[in-house]
């Protein structure tokens, strides 16, 4: 009997895969998590560079480094990798994240949730990120079916709308990111721009460039009945909008209308209900009572504005909000201006 457990212990032993030289197995691939990341020759910064892989390259672990090295403020491994062009070489572990391809959703989500909200990100950060999502689409597109004929997986599905969102998302903030006084050239004269100028609205007040609303408007409606559909609806009820309103109470609503007010429509119940409530509260309560005169409501736009107001308060009477009473208060102050008598509402 002894012999027998001995003679299995060292079967084991043979067919268990040999550690790493640091003394663990290295986890089967990473994933670059920064722009250019270098492939190198050698494990070392002198090392000649293979190529630069682009944020998001997936690499095959082949072996780790003996011995943590610092680069600049960080302290890691170096990892010997194959790329997915077949090219090997060695990159530094602190630019690279550990992957698994079963865990893959969640690991693109947390990437593309850290790179949106870096404040001091470039165009070229950003325009690093768009580019990851599109390489990702083609391996995630929408699919009516499976190879088999059967619809595709709600995960699926939804994952893929999300990729959608998170393009729109990464384009807004390549535009956000150019220098103020270089926006309108940049726009017009770079070639990834250029390719999605239908995409792209000018706000003249503001002086910049935004992602139309309607894009995301319209891949909510895509996604429905999938819950992804609430988290871009509400992505979108937050995309800015080109011009500004002045107090002029028909763009005032029309402003309402085509953002909290869309949200509400669609989910009166949804995980951002309230907080649309709110902002719309808010933004009411930016305009005080010395604005919202006859002087900013024409007697032509009287009867539209009027049916403006009845449509925002059925759209907000299902949400059951605290904050009604005080957004009913601030409609009401709009509705007295609404009267046909041409005085009424002055003060």
């Amino acid at each position: 009997m002894k012999r027998l457990l001995l003679l299995a212990a060292a079967v084991l032993l043979f067919i268990a895969p040999s550690p790493a030289p640091g003394g663990t197995t290295p986890p089967a691939s990473r994933v670059t998590v920064g722009a250019g990341v270098r492939l190198r020759a050698a494990p070392q910064t002198t090392g000649a560079e293979v190529c630069l892989l682009p944020l998001g390259t997936v690499l095959e672990v082949r072996e780790r480094g003996a011995a943590p090295a610092t680069v600049g403020t960080k302290t890691d491994f170096w990892y010997q990798v194959k790329a997915p062009d077949g090219r090997s070489g060695w990159v530094f572990g602190a630019l690279t994240r550990p992957f698994s391809p079963d865990q893959a959703r969640t690991f693109w989500r947390e990437l593309f949730a850290e790179r949106l909200a870096k404040e001091d990100a470039s165009l070229d950060d950003h325009r690093e990120l768009f580019q990851l999502v599109e390489r990702l689409q083609k391996q995630f597109p929408v699919p009516a079916a499976t190879a088999g004929g059967r619809p595709a997986s709600d995960e699926d599905r939804a994952f893929a709308f999300e990729l959608a969102l998170v393009r729109l998302q990464a384009l807004h903030a390549m535009l956000a990111a150019i220098p103020h006084d270089r926006r309108e050239k940049i726009v017009k004269t770079d070639p990834l721009l250029k390719s999605l100028a239908d995409l792209i609205v000018y706000s003249e007040p503001a002086g910049c460039h935004f992602v139309r609303a309607d894009e995301f408007w319209n891949l909510a409606d895509r996604a429905a009945p999938l819950p992804v559909a609430e988290t871009i609806a509400w992505a979108a009820a937050r995309q800015p909008l080109p011009g500004e309103t002045e107090g002029y109470i028909p763009a005032v609503l029309a402003v309402i209308r085509l953002t909290d007010g869309r949200y509400l429509d669609r989910f009166p119940k949804g995980p951002h209900a309230e907080d649309a409530v709110k902002r719309i509260d808010e933004y009411l309560g930016n305009f005080d009572e010395f604005e919202f005169t006859r002087d900013n409501l024409p007697l032509e736009d009287v009867a539209s504005a009027a049916e403006e107001l009845d449509a925002l308060e059925k759209t907000l009477e299902p949400t059951g909000s605290p904050l009604l009473v005080s957004v009913f208060q601030r409609l009401a102050r709009l509705r007295a201006l609404c009267r046909p008598d041409p005085a009424a509402g002055k003060n």
